[in-house]
């Protein structure tokens, strides 16, 4: 149903964000204050990005005719997260050239 489909989304967002959340961790441990600084400033202005990014998804999906369209919304909101967490990894993982 769309009831259960919104809680899985709901589910794999919070898994995205906790894994974000473990990504940022590994990045910025055992680097200098200053890439630690930069890298939260721009990890700040990256949740405003994300909050309102957010709210267009949800506009741009309110005014379509159809529950489908909010499974589309929650499945946007998700990538938007899963996109930064990967990236965060490879950011993590670009210097690593030794293997």
């Amino acid at each position: 149903t769309t009831i259960d489909t919104q809680k899985c989304y709901r589910t794999a967002t919070a898994a995205w964000d906790a894994e974000l959340g473990a990504q940022y961790k590994l990045l910025l441990k055992d680097q200098p204050d200053n890439v630690r600084i930069a890298l939260r400033n721009s990890q700040r202005q990256w949740i405003k990005y994300r909050d309102e990014y957010n709210k267009g998804i949800e506009a741009f999906y309110q005014k379509e005719q159809g529950t489908i369209w909010s499974l589309v919304a929650a499945e946007s909101k998700m990538n938007v997260i899963r996109d930064k967490a990967l990236d965060l990894n490879r950011l993590s993982n670009s210097t690593d050239l030794g293997g």
